[in-house]
């Protein structure tokens, strides 16, 4: 990936800090459902984070809260220095356009776009055209991702790991603060998964793109800097330099990443 800053920088090197995040789903002592229970985390500039956690460990939740896709019941997420529980949804489509990438299991693709223009979809919906330095950038996204050549060509012309690298050229071409991935190699062969993690890898060593990486796979979660364990709508442990097999041990047999009695359902 070509050497380049990331373009949002605070000073204190955050790109997104979550404090006592909770979201709660029910009325309070009726059919009351936690999916997050007082979560705080940093997130800093150009770290690759993995996060873990069982089926109802409120994963999902905690990625739309942090992408501004779903508002706490209280707490503060900021990105960068900026409060987004605060924000209308105006602001906060703004943000999403401009700040925040997304790289989805599904793809999401436009299917009558090509592999360009599904690439500058940001910039459309932000209802300008990129700048020179903008294309620039796009051309250098799709030259190391292997994707000069298929520019022109719709989704269906394209592999499911040529589709995947449109999404996260898509997901880098505005340059975001953070960009989220929710199983990004799920759909893929191993092959293909292995290539898009190398690509994720390199954006965050490289050019310092931040990214939270949703991910039920230990191999997947080994390639961050930062594993992150939730359980029951809570952070259980946080682990750096874990192999895969470690990841599947705590994952197996450790009681703080079991799920416990104190969140049920509508976590994810």
């Amino acid at each position: 990936m070509p050497a380049a800053a990331a373009s949002h920088t605070t000073p204190n090197h955050t790109a997104a800090r979550l404090r006592d995040v909770v979201k709660r789903y029910g009325q309070p002592g009726r059919n009351e459902v936690f999916a997050l229970a007082g979560v705080s985390l940093d997130i800093p500039q150009g770290e690759f984070t993995a996060v873990m956690g069982p089926s109802g460990s409120g994963k999902s939740t905690l990625m739309h809260c942090m992408a501004g896709l779903d508002t706490p019941t209280s707490g503060l997420v900021q990105l960068g220095n900026r409060d987004i529980t605060q924000l209308g949804d105006k602001d906060l489509t703004e943000l999403r356009r401009r700040e925040i990438g997304f790289i989805f299991q599904a793809f999401n693709l436009i299917p009558t776009l090509t592999a360009k223009e599904n690439i500058e979809l940001p910039f459309a919906l932000d209802g300008r055209k990129p700048s020179a330095e903008e294309q620039q950038w796009i051309g250098q996204l799709a030259q190391v991702l292997g994707l000069t050549e298929r520019l022109g060509h719709r989704p269906n012309e394209l592999s499911g790991g040529q589709q995947q690298r449109v999404a996260i050229a898509r997901a880098l071409a505005t340059r975001p603060r953070i960009v989220i991935a929710d199983e990004p190699t799920g759909n893929l062969d191993s092959r293909s998964g292995a290539e898009v993690l190398r690509l994720l890898r390199n954006a965050a060593s490289q050019t310092g793109q931040t990214i939270v990486m949703v991910t039920h796979d230990p191999y997947a979660a080994s390639i961050a800097d930062r594993v992150v364990f939730l359980a029951d709508g809570k952070i259980s442990r946080q682990e750096r330099g874990l192999t895969p097999q470690q990841i599947s041990e705590i994952m197996l047999h450790d009681s703080d990443v079991q799920p416990g009695t104190a969140v049920q359902g509508g976590a994810r």
